[in-house]
């Protein structure tokens, strides 16, 4: 009979067993009590116990840790509700993993989109979230990917719809100002970029590729206060179709200034 032990600093444990049946090497899986991670290097001793005829025999320590990578659950049961000012209330259940860290929430206005290489809409630990950004009228898709203490991402849950009428996109003057979430994104070949005045002010909006060499101006003027959209076409300053690519927003009004990343997908 060969028994592992481990110690993880405070005594020897058994965590596995198996019968010896004359074989060259033998493999045994034994479980660990702790993981590497960012709070400790999780090292462990093990050694082998061999109980014999002749008597009982252990073998030197070797030392080694264990690493988490096993994905999360999916999130489930994800729900959605538009209220009356037009915001969207988010519900899903509760995680399920001890070691749960947050979730990411995805939003796009395609069906069937697929968060890979998209800036998450928002991390949070609760779940459930209201997202009160300035909507234009469509239809929003919502997908949800939990995240544990070791970086693992589990799969994305089913996509959740919420429809926006006309009746709820914004009128008056914000309070402050503000750069938008981009929608559709991904996009292709259009996509709008909403920005928000809370007074008059020379707007400077652009779109940068990912080395930081100017593609688009959008907009250099004056804007009076007000909810505002630049629409992009995927095409420089020059007229001519960009790349497929991760790009990014810039704008600047009065002293604000703010960047959101963008996705084109041809």
């Amino acid at each position: 009979m060969y028994t592992v032990e481990i110690n993880d600093g405070s005594g020897w444990m058994a965590a596995n067993s198996m019968v010896a049946y004359g074989a060259e090497s033998y493999e045994i899986l034994a479980h660990t009590p702790l993981d590497s991670s960012v709070t400790g290097n999780g090292l462990l001793s093990f050694r082998i116990i061999a109980g014999m005829a002749e008597g009982t025999f252990i073998s030197s320590e070797v030392q080694g840790y264990s690493v988490d990578n096993l994905k999360p659950h999916v999130p489930t049961g994800l729900l959605a509700q538009v209220a009356g000012d037009g915001s969207v209330q988010l519900d899903w259940d509760e995680p399920i993993d001890e070691d749960f860290q947050y979730f990411m929430v995805y939003r796009s206005m395609a069906a069937d989109f697929d968060p890979s290489g998209m800036e998450p809409y928002v991390k949070l630990t609760e779940n459930y979230f209201v997202d009160t950004e300035t909507m234009p009228a469509g239809v929003y898709y919502y997908r949800i990917v939990s995240v544990d203490f070791h970086g693992n991402e589990s799969n994305c849950s089913a996509a959740i719809s919420a429809t926006i009428s006309a009746i709820y996109e914004l009128t008056g003057i914000p309070t402050e100002f503000a750069l938008k979430g981009n929608y559709p994104n991904p996009f292709n070949p259009t996509t709008n970029i909403p920005f928000d005045l809370p007074k008059s002010a020379r707007v400077i909006l652009r779109v940068y590729d990912y080395r930081g060499s100017l593609i688009r101006t959008l907009v250099s003027e004056i804007r009076n206060s007000g909810y505002h959209t630049a629409v992009w076409d995927a095409r420089n300053d020059a007229g001519r179709g960009v790349a497929s690519g991760v790009y990014v927003v810039r704008l600047q009004a009065d002293q604000f200034s703010a960047t959101n990343k963008i996705l084109l997908m041809r």
